[in-house]
């Protein structure tokens, strides 16, 4: 993907991350009985090497996605994490922020996104008002009581590990 994504041919995405999009058949009208991790799970089993997601030039498929995510809301699950707790995610934009997404809800659990680039004070604030049961961490680092897990370590990866584009 280029710097940037043009959206309906008039906005400009400033962002380096892409989605493929869900395959129609996955999508369809009884989607609004489902929950976007069912179809996500759904769209795993229907075409797991297909890419799922791609920022800069790295990019996962859903089959490695699902198993990062289930690995990560296992550890999670271990850690406490289960239905109705949220799990705060510091982290700069990456691949490893998408699937600390994932494995919150694989977890149970409900993601609160905090800008990396926020000042300790409004982060602090944050944390506070949102009570979490652990905070994620991926390229950030912030001194804090509440239990923190890094998705780096938690899922045994460095950056270089996690696949580049084929071809």
């Amino acid at each position: 993907m280029r710097e940037t994504e043009q959206l309906h041919g008039s906005r400009e995405l400033p962002h380096h991350t892409m989605w493929q999009p869900l395959d129609s058949d996955i999508i369809s009208e009884e989607a609004d009985s489902h929950t976007i991790l069912s179809l996500f799970e759904r769209q795993v089993k229907a075409h797991p090497e297909k890419t799922a997601v791609i920022f800069r030039e790295r990019e996962l498929t859903y089959g490695q996605l699902d198993q990062c995510a289930t690995a990560l809301g296992q550890k999670l699950s271990t850690m406490g994490v289960g239905p109705e707790d949220r799990v705060a995610i510091l982290a700069e934009r990456s691949l490893e922020m998408v699937v600390g997404v994932y494995g919150v809800l694989k977890a149970g659990g409900a993601y609160v996104p905090i800008d990396a680039a926020y000042p300790p004070d409004r982060i602090s604030y944050i944390l506070e008002d949102a009570s979490p049961k652990a905070v994620l961490l991926y390229g950030a680092d912030f001194s804090t009581y509440i239990p923190k897990l890094d998705i780096a370590d938690a899922l045994d990866l460095r950056p270089m590990d996690m696949p580049l584009p084929k071809g």
